[in-house]
C-alpha cells in the first residue's frame, strides 16, 4: 500500500469525500492545463531556491495559471463558492521539506492568531501544490483525515493558544520539534527512520490514536504525481513531515510545496428546483482514499456529514432526518431529551458524541424543541457543551436566530462570543442582528482611565476588542 498511487476524488464525489474527510486530491490532469507547466515551475523554483532568491508567485507567473486553471477553480467553487478569495498574506507560500517534524496542529484563524470558534461551514480552506512528483520518503504532508469536526477546549485550553489548535504540544516545550529527525545530525539509525520507528514517528502516530475519535488516522500525502493538488479544511489536524530518503540527494532534488489559504465570499446556493440528494453513509462503502469503512461511523458522525453535503450544495439546513419522520409527539421529546443528555458526555473523546446530539437535535423534526433545548445548552457552564449547542444553533439555521440574539446580551463573555459567531453563519444580516453585534463591539470602560498596553485611555470611551 505505501507505494500505490493515491486515490485523486472525481468531480461527482467531491463534495461527498470533502464533508466527511474533510480533505480531497486533486490530479494533475483535473486542472485542465499542458502537463509541462510543472516541471517548468520546479525547475524555476530550484534555480531560485538553489540561489537563495525569495520565493513568491509574483517570481513564478505560471503557478498564477495553477490557481486559475478550470480544474482548480471549478472544484474550489464547489467546496468554497463563487468568487473565493486567496488571503493575501505571508501564509501564502511555498516550503521545502527537511530533516525536522512539525507537531500537530489546525492553523490559526487569521493575520493576527485571533482565538475564535472555528467555521464547520466550508469557509475557510488550504490549498497545497506540488510541482514535483511525491514519493512516501521525501517528506510528504501529513494530515488527519476526518478530524475536521472536532476538537479541543476553545477558551481556557492553554494548549490551544494564538488560533491554532494543538495536538501533543509538549512535542514542541519537549524541545522534539526542533531536533532533526534525519539527516547528516540525526541520531537515529537510517532504517528506523526509513521504517517510521523513531520515537519522533511513534509519539506523532499516538498522538493521533490517542484521540479516539472515529475513523482518524495518519495519512501521509504521497506519492503524489507532479502537479497533484491537495485541499484540505482549516479545521483538519496536519503537519510537515521529514524527509527519510538520503540526505544527500536533497539538494539536487528538493520536495517543494506552495500553500494558499482560501476563503468563501458568498453563500452556496442550489438551482432552482434541483434537491440534494440524501447519501446512504450505512452503505457508502470505503472510502477510495484511506480505506477506512464509512459504514461504521455512528449516526451521530454521519448526521455531521449529513449537514455539511447538503449545506455545500444549497447553503440550507437539510430536511429533518428520514429516521425521525414517524415519531409521534411523546416520542420526539423524549428523543430531545436524550439528545440533551448526549450534548453533556464528558472528555474529549466523547466530542464526536456532543457535537453529533447538536446536529441530531437540529434535524429532529421540531425546531422549536431544537432550539430550546440547545439554546439552554448555550449557557452550561462547560466548553464542550457550549461549543457544541452552538454548531446546533447554527445547524438549525435562521429559526435559531432570536436565541442567537438573547446570547449576544448575555453577561458571560463566552456567551456572547457564541451568540456573535453563530449569528453569522445561522442568521440573515438584518438591523437587529447588525446592531446586536455592534453592541458586542462597544464595551463601556470604567469611570477612571484605563491602561491597556502601555497606552492610558480617557474615561467613557468605547474599547474595540
Amino acid at each position: 500500500m505505501a507505494n500505490e498511487e493515491l486515490s485523486y476524488s472525481t468531480p461527482d464525489r467531491l463534495v461527498q469525500d470533502f464533508a466527511s474527510r474533510g480533505l480531497v486530491l486533486l490530479s494533475p490532469e483535473s486542472l485542465g492545463l499542458p502537463m509541462d507547466i510543472h516541471d517548468r515551475i520546479y525547475q524555476q523554483e530550484k534555480q531560485a531556491h538553489d540561489a537563495r532568491q525569495p520565493i513568491s508567485p509574483g517570481l513564478f507567473p505560471d503557478v498564477l495559471d495553477i490557481l486559475n486553471s478550470p480544474g482548480l477553480v471549478s472544484a474550489c467553487n464547489q467546496l468554497v463558492g463563487d468568487n473565493w478569495a486567496i488571503v493575501p498574506f505571508t501564509h501564502n507560500a511555498s516550503f521545502v521539506s527537511g530533516a525536522r517534524d512539525q507537531h500537530w496542529h489546525k492553523d490559526d484563524n487569521g493575520p493576527y492568531n485571533g482565538r475564535k470558534q472555528r467555521h464547520h461551514q466550508a469557509v475557510q480552506l488550504e490549498m497545497l501544490y506540488y510541482p514535483q512528483a511525491v514519493r512516501p520518503d521525501m517528506g510528504p504532508t501529513a494530515t488527519v483525515p476526518y478530524s475536521h469536526y472536532w476538537t479541543f477546549n476553545h477558551e481556557e485550553n492553554h494548549d490551544n493558544f494564538a488560533g491554532a489548535d494543538h495536538l501533543d504540544f509538549n512535542y514542541q516545550i519537549d524541545g522534539m520539534e526542533r531536533r532533526p529527525v534525519s539527516g547528516p545530525d540525526s541520531e537515529y539509525d537510517v532504517e528506523d527512520i526509513r521504517l517510521k520507528r523513531t520515537a519522533h514517528d511513534i509519539r506523532m502516530r499516538e498522538a493521533v490514536t490517542d484521540l479516539k475519535w472515529p475513523l482518524v488516522q495518519q495519512l501521509e500525502a504521497a506519492p503524489l504525481r507532479a502537479g497533484t493538488v491537495l485541499i484540505y479544511s482549516h479545521n483538519t489536524f496536519h503537519r510537515g513531515n521529514h524527509r527519510r530518503d538520503d540526505w544527500r540527494t536533497w539538494p539536487d532534488n528538493p520536495r517543494f510545496m506552495w500553500r494558499f489559504w482560501l476563503y468563501r465570499t458568498t453563500e452556496p446556493a442550489a438551482p432552482n428546483g434541483v434537491s440534494v440528494a440524501e447519501i446512504d453513509w450505512r452503505n457508502a462503502g470505503l472510502d477510495p482514499l484511506t480505506r477506512a469503512d464509512l459504514g461504521n461511523v455512528s449516526d451521530d458522525v454521519s448526521a455531521v456529514w449529513r449537514y455539511h453535503v447538503h449545506w455545500l450544495h444549497s447553503g440550507q439546513s437539510p430536511p429533518p432526518r428520514p429516521e425521525v419522520a414517524d415519531l409521534s409527539k411523546a416520542q420526539r421529546e423524549q428523543e430531545a431529551e436524550h439528545l440533551f443528555a448526549q450534548l453533556h458526555e464528558k472528555d474529549d473523546a466523547a466530542e464526536p458524541t456532543r457535537i453529533g446530539a447538536a446536529y441530531k437535535l437540529a434535524s429532529i423534526g421540531d425546531t422549536a424543541l431544537a432550539v430550546h433545548h440547545l439554546g439552554k445548552a448555550l449557557y452550561t457552564d462547560r466548553e464542550s457543551v457550549r461549543r457544541a449547542a452552538t454548531y446546533g444553533l447554527i445547524a438549525v439555521g435562521p429559526d435559531a436566530t432570536h436565541t442567537l440574539l438573547e446570547a449576544t446580551s448575555s453577561p458571560l463573555k463566552w456567551v456572547r462570543k457564541a451568540g456573535v459567531y453563530a449569528l453569522g453563519d445561522a442568521s440573515p444580516l438584518t438591523d437587529e442582528v447588525l446592531q446586536a453585534i455592534v453592541g458586542c463591539l462597544e464595551v463601556p470602560l470604567p469611570l477612571g482611565p484605563l491602561v491597556v498596553w502601555g497606552v492610558v485611555l480617557p474615561p467613557r470611551v468605547s474599547a474595540r476588542p
